[in-house]
Formats: structure tokens, C-alpha cells, sequence
């Protein structure tokens, strides 16, 4: 029997997931189904199951009304490397506290989240999320997207990748804590390893704070680590607050190939800074794209909100000290996404859906797979 996904894998995945499968048959587990091998990493493999949960009906007579939930399970390929999945777990669950976080999943009858008790090794096991990632909507979705993006839509994707840089730095806090006395509590240390967009997962709408855009989930945790020999924990932070400001450039246009001088915006006036975001000031040359391109990409800067440009060109400061601190990063980001409104945007290309009706049509074209998009209606998000 073929299994669903294998021809994309490596034969050793193949042999695998088979042997795990035939785990689950010997033991005639019911809680589960495998649905297909989703893919396979330099350590790793993962595959998608369908679980069916039985839940109370509090809204009528005491029924079980079946609910139906998808999870991914991620096993080491080689036995030697299964340290390397724990310590994704261990990592993953110690930062449970953010939304913006991949969250464990926990079978029902088993003692504890991503646990098996019956499988030898650890598995991570975590929620189905729908929509695929940064990446794929980058490389899949944006090139045939015509026009920039909102404004708003940019700030509110900004804001979700600094609650992941406080999630890390803070164990799971959705925002910078402090102590009794005001004072911000000391930094973990924590840096990603491999925070890119390929590693970011695009959630659901919500009736809350995502009901304009999906939240941002952050996962692949495997390279991740904790700076030592001396260094300062807000090394750590700054250093993802980088790979942050290069998913912010990805998702405008360009790339960090390439630094140069760059003239931004601050409390104490303009100041010039060497910066790898200097793409946000025109592709460069070097790149050779066809001048349709080029072009395109002019009409995107021209639409870019100069507070936006300004930090992400501090966040991508070649000089470590010019880059914001995270409580800085946070506080200046939220004020933009609570305070920007559509008619801070007049004159702009995007000023048309800068609106909360327009970012979050725009959010629903690019940012949700298709074949789900009919299922948004069910959702309450018209306020």
C-alpha cells in the first residue's frame, strides 16, 4: 500500500512512518488516523493525523457531539537524533503561554501533551494549522497579487512577529513583563536558530485581536538555543529581531543580500544608518531583474508608510547597537497597529484597503488557502 505523501520523501522517511503505523495497528489504536506524510527535514519527518473527539453539547440536552481536529506528528528519521526532537518539545513547552507559538497537542487518554505512551521516542506532536506558511504565500500568492500590500496589514504581521520575539525572550509572555518595582524581568536568551517565513505558520481570523488578519504561528524549534560565553541576553533578542525585520522585507519586496547607507527617521531626527534593509530604498542593481519588476517594486516603496521603513531599517542595522530593544520594538510596533487608521494612508496606492473591510479582504485573498475560504462566513469577525 502507497502511503499518502511518500513519493516526495526518501525512502528511509518511507520505511519510517511505515514502521510507526504498524505501531499503531499492533496496538489497534482507535484515538487517531494517519492521513499522509507531509514532508521531512535534515533530522527529522512529519506526518498529519485526523483525531475524532467526543464533546458535551452545553447548549441543548447532555449529548457527545463528535469534533473532528488534525494534528502533526514529527519523529527523528535516525535514533541519534532524537535529542534533537525532545529538545523541540521541551522548548515548545515552555513557551505554551503564547498564541503566536506552535502549541502541543494532547491526546486524549495520554498523561501528558506530545505523548504516546506506547511509542518508543519522542514525538512532537502539535495543532493543524490551515493556511500554510509565510513562504508559501510570498512565493505562491503575492507574485500575482496586484498592487501593495495595506499599511495596516504590514504592522499587523509585525506585531505578530514581535509577540514571537517576546514569547522567546520571556518564556510564553505575550508582552515584555515587568517586576513589582516596573522594572522589565531579565531576558532568556533565546534565539530562534532558523526564524524565517518558511517557519511561520498563517492561523485563523479571530473575533478578537485577528479580526482583520490571520495570527502568525512560529514553529521549528530545533535549531533554537540559548547565547552563552558572556554575551548579553538582548544579544539573543536582537538577533532575532533581524530575521524579523528580514521576513518584513520578503513580505515588501527584496531581500538582505546586500547593506548600504540608508537616511531614517527617529525621536532625535534623521540619522544614517548602515543597514541591510536597503532595499527599501529601490532593488539594487545588482539583482538584474527585468525593469517590469523593478518598477513594480518602486510602486510598492512609493505606497510604504516611512514609519514602517524607518524601523525595519533599524532592526536591519548592520551595527547590533543601532537595532531597537525588544520592550522599544513592542511598544513602538503596537502604538502603529492601535493608532493607523485608513486616512493616515490618503494619497497612497493602497489607501482603498487600508480600511478594516480592505485589509481584511486583502488578508482573506493572500492569506487563506482557497479551498477553505468558503468556511470564513461561519466566522463572526464583522465588526
Amino acid at each position: 500500500m502507497v502511503l499518502p505523501g511518500e513519493m516526495n520523501v526518501r525512502s528511509e522517511t518511507v520505511q519510517k512512518a511505515r514502521q510507526l503505523l504498524s505501531t499503531f495497528r499492533k496496538k489497534n489504536e482507535q484515538r487517531f488516523k494517519f492521513e499522509y506524510i507531509i514532508g521531512e527535514g535534515s533530522h527529522g519527518f512529519t506526518t498529519r493525523f485526523k483525531a475524532r473527539i467526543m464533546e458535551v453539547d452545553e447548549s441543548g440536552p447532555p449529548l457527545s457531539v463528535p469534533k473532528i481536529e488534525r494534528f502533526v506528528m514529527k519523529r527523528s528519521i535516525l535514533a541519534h537524533e532524537e535529542h534533537l526532537i525532545q529538545r523541540e518539545i521541551d522548548v515548545l513547552g515552555a513557551l505554551q503561554d503564547s498564541e503566536h507559538i506552535q502549541q502541543l497537542y494532547w491526546i486524549k487518554g495520554e498523561p501528558r501533551a506530545s505523548y504516546i505512551s506506547y511509542v518508543k521516542g519522542p514525538s512532537l506532536l502539535t495543532h493543524w494549522v490551515e493556511n500554510g506558511t509565510l513562504l508559501d504565500m510570498i512565493q505562491d500568492r503575492l507574485p500575482e497579487w496586484n498592487g501593495p500590500l495595506p499599511n495596516r496589514l504590514l504592522w499587523g504581521v509585525f506585531f505578530c512577529l514581535v509577540r514571537m520575539l517576546v514569547a522567546m525572550a520571556w518564556d510564553g509572555e505575550e508582552r515584555p513583563p515587568r517586576d513589582s518595582s516596573g522594572q522589565p524581568l531579565p531576558e532568556t536568551g533565546r534565539v530562534h536558530g532558523d526564524f524565517q517565513s518558511g517557519n511561520i505558520l498563517i492561523g485563523d481570523f479571530d473575533p478578537d485581536e485577528h479580526s482583520l488578519f490571520p495570527g502568525l504561528v512560529l514553529f521549528d524549534f530545533g535549531s533554537s538555543n540559548e547565547l552563552s560565553d558572556g554575551k548579553p541576553p538582548s544579544t539573543a533578542s536582537k538577533t532575532n529581531i533581524f530575521n524579523a525585520g528580514r521576513v518584513m522585507i520578503e513580505l515588501i519586496g527584496g531581500t538582505v543580500k546586500c547593506s548600504g547607507k540608508m537616511k531614517i527617521d527617529t525621536e532625535a531626527g534623521e540619522e544614517t544608518i548602515q543597514s541591510y534593509a536597503r532595499d527599501l530604498d529601490g532593488l539594487n542593481s545588482v539583482y538584474k531583474v527585468p525593469t517590469a519588476i523593478a518598477n513594480r517594486q518602486k510602486q510598492k516603496l512609493a505606497n510604504l508608510d516611512p514609519d514602517l521603513r524607518s524601523l525595519i531599517a533599524r532592526c536591519l542595522a548592520n551595527d547590533i547597537k543601532k537595532r531597537p530593544n525588544l520592550e522599544d520594538l513592542y511598544d513602538e510596533v503596537e502604538r502603529n497597529v492601535e493608532e493607523k487608521q485608513q486616512k493616515d494612508y490618503a494619497g497612497k496606492a493602497s489607501h482603498k484597503n487600508e480600511s478594516n473591510g480592505g485589509v481584511r479582504n486583502v488578508a482573506k485573498e493572500l492569506m487563506v488557502l482557497q479551498d477553505i475560504k468558503s468556511s470564513l462566513s461561519a466566522l463572526q469577525i464583522n465588526k
